[in-house]
């Protein structure tokens, strides 16, 4: 008995390239996109002072910061606050671990009195461990 041919010519399996290709640079930017949401910005968003100093932000602690804008107002880890409420937190951080790290950063407008008053109110509940929170300058190239 003779078998009988398709009337269509068979074909070869073909994997196209392009396609993937594709689907790569999207999961690619989609991965970026995720990864860069899940960097936790402490404190609220600053015009920081250059400093060549400056340390990069990995090194620094966390859900420790005491922030102040242009305008004077205190945040501390971007709830808004006064000095008076910032008194018992810095005393209750001092109760918890004498050694704990206070990130202050101030923006590049504000009153550098205000400054002076967030160091002398955390020192004065014990905190010893302050730091100064500032940023790289900008190279140009």
């Amino acid at each position: 008995m003779a078998s009988l041919r398709s009337p269509r010519a068979q074909k070869n399996a073909r994997l196209e390239i392009i396609p993937f290709i594709d689907i790569m640079f999207f999961l690619l930017a989609t991965f970026m996109m995720a990864s860069l949401s899940m960097v936790q910005n402490e404190g609220i968003d600053l015009n920081l002072p250059q400093a060549a100093t400056s340390l990069p932000s990995q090194e620094l602690p966390k859900n420790n910061t005491v922030s102040i804008d242009a305008d004077g107002n205190l945040f501390l880890n971007e709830q808004a606050t006064s000095l008076e409420e910032a008194k018992p937190y810095f005393a209750q951080l001092f109760r918890e671990d004498p050694e704990t790290k206070v990130i202050v950063q101030g923006d590049y407008q504000c009153d550098y009195g205000k400054v002076v008053e967030v160091f002398d109110l955390a020192r004065s509940q014990g905190l010893t461990k302050l730091i100064l929170r500032t940023r790289k300058p900008e190279v140009s190239p």
